[in-house]
């Protein structure tokens, strides 16, 4: 017999209790390791320019958020985003066939509809989703249309504050 100072733990109990830590560190190893680094954020910031498709544009999300989602890279992809949209307004589908699938990657594509974009451009989102959307997401389109017109409001709010 032991001393009874001991505590035995039923083998069940310590069984559930080594997976939970195990999963926990697991989860916090791959969160740290897919975290850009620095490298990471500067070939997000000479990538950014290239992007010509949505798909493109959901990879260096994927790769480069949230980290490099800041300064000069954010701007990067505001001005992306908005172009893409103003530019070529046929790949709407495609679009709305990923953030469909993934709510995040929605709001980094609606954030970046923002007063640092092109003007003109944000006028052409507007319009366009005021048309309507023919590929079947009206939900959609009103979120792009809210956003572009926010971001025109936001625009002018900047320019009317600027000192002559």
């Amino acid at each position: 017999m032991g001393s009874g100072s001991e505590s035995v733990m039923p083998i069940h109990i310590r069984r559930t209790c080594n997976l939970l830590m195990f999963t926990a560190l697991s989860f916090s190893s791959l969160a740290i390791a897919k975290q850009p680094s620095f490298t990471d954020c500067k070939l997000a910031e000479k990538s950014i320019d290239g992007l010509s498709n949505w798909a493109g544009v959901y990879d260096a999300y994927v790769r480069y958020t949230p980290m490099c989602d800041d300064g000069e890279i954010a701007e990067g992809f505001s001005d992306r985003i908005v172009h893409l949209l103003a530019s070529n307004w046929n790949s709407l589908p495609e679009l709305h066939r990923i953030v469909r699938h993934n709510a995040r990657f929605k709001r980094f594509i609606l954030k970046h509809i923002d007063a640092t974009s092109d003007t003109d451009e944000l006028k052409t989102i507007v319009e366009q989703s005021r048309l309507g959307c023919k590929f079947g997401s009206p939900p959609f389109c009103e979120q792009l249309y809210s956003a572009a017109l926010a971001a025109m409001k936001d625009s002018e709010e900047i320019q009317v504050s600027r000192p002559n």
